[in-house]
């Protein structure tokens, strides 16, 4: 309840990486990527683990697509002042449509 309080959200995330740390790294970028996963709570690790985040890191990292895929992801503004929470339920509600 205090780190959800502190990050303002219902949802938090305990490890050191932020997206830069992550494209800093490039060598490194699969296991601070699953690190980062790790250190959210675990409301979110249950999403991460539907949708098999770890198994999509390692097959981006063995094409050698994952520094790059992550760097285009960290251009998409998902900040509240930009994405509704409805807009936020439609892309949800899209990744989950999808089959795994």
């Amino acid at each position: 309840m205090i780190l959800q309080k502190a990050s303002g959200q219902k949802f938090y995330n305990t490890s050191p990486f932020d997206c830069d740390a992550l494209l800093n790294d490039a060598d490194n970028i699969g296991a601070n990527l699953i690190a980062y996963l790790h250190g959210f709570s675990p409301n979110v690790q249950d999403i991460m683990k539907r949708f098999r985040f770890e198994a999509q890191i390692e097959r981006l990292q063995s094409s050698k697509l994952l520094f790059l895929v992550t760097k285009k992801f960290v251009l998409v503004d998902l900040h509240p002042d930009r994405v509704t929470n409805l807009e936020m339920g439609y892309i949800f509600e899209e990744l989950i449509r999808k089959p795994s």
